[in-house]
């Protein structure tokens, strides 16, 4: 793997990793960098965040059923 590649891969990694910490965590609209005090952008924020964490819950929930069904079937048997 080239020095490019590399050095893009590690960027990735790093992006990828500050979005899981911040989305993961409890949303603070005022943790937006001082450079982006604009309600848009705390807006977008939010909604991104608010996507993530549904998302989430999406999944959960898709496993919960998962597990009911099987249960149910086991039962049925």
């Amino acid at each position: 793997m080239s020095t490019t590649n590399t050095a893009l891969e590690e960027h990735r990694r790093a992006v990828r990793e500050h979005w899981n910490r911040s989305m993961r965590g409890d949303f603070d609209p005022w943790s937006i960098p001082a450079h982006t005090p604009r309600a848009e952008e705390r807006m977008l924020a939010a909604m991104e965040y608010a996507a993530y964490q549904l998302g989430e819950i999406n999944q959960r929930l898709a496993r919960i059923i998962d597990v009911t069904e099987e249960v149910r079937r086991r039962i049925r048997d």
